[in-house]
């Protein structure tokens, strides 16, 4: 949902997919380009025989054309709870946004170097508030990013380490 190129996302999208038989698809994304994807969350334990999967096939077959351009299956290992956190965050950042704090972290960061916490860049500001915010504006514009090997699968907190993108 975080996605720049995401226009617009609906929920429980009932499709078709044979002569009276039905599945409903947990969001329908419309992307920038016009792409309408249509989305079915499990937990990845609940189709371990693929029965989700055939489902899809089905539909890819007989029906894709009637409702969105493609379809896929989003899993609890795909997007994790760091990944979920993540995008509130910058959905929240981005309603938000004050483009003078975000030049002003960005000036900043000239100074502070390679891999830096949270909340030293934090600190560099008097209202905590909107640095935290200017700072997920910048991550979502890929100027800062999370500095762990495996940012899906951590939360971003104040300890955490930060790096600017080159």
């Amino acid at each position: 949902m975080s996605r720049p190129d995401v226009v617009d996302v609906s929920c429980q999208y009932k499709v078709e997919y044979r002569k009276g038989r039905f599945h409903y698809f947990d969001f329908r994304v419309t992307y920038r380009s016009g792409l309408v994807r249509l989305i079915a969350a499990r937990p990845a334990a609940l189709d371990r025989r693929g029965k989700l999967k055939e489902v899809l096939v089905q539909f890819r077959n007989h029906s894709l054309h009637e409702y969105a351009d493609d379809c896929k299956i989003m899993t609890d290992e795909m997007v994790t709870k760091a990944v979920f956190l993540r995008s509130a965050e910058i959905l929240r950042a981005r309603s938000l946004r004050n483009e003078e704090n975000c030049i002003r972290m960005t000036r900043k960061l000239s100074d502070m170097g390679g891999i830096f916490q949270v909340h030293e860049l934090l600190q560099q500001f008097e209202h905590i508030g909107a640095a935290r915010t200017a700072m997920w504006n910048l991550i979502d514009r890929g100027i800062l990013e999370h500095a762990c090997s495996r940012p899906d699968r951590m939360v971003l907190t104040d300890v955490s380490y930060l790096r600017q993108c080159a």
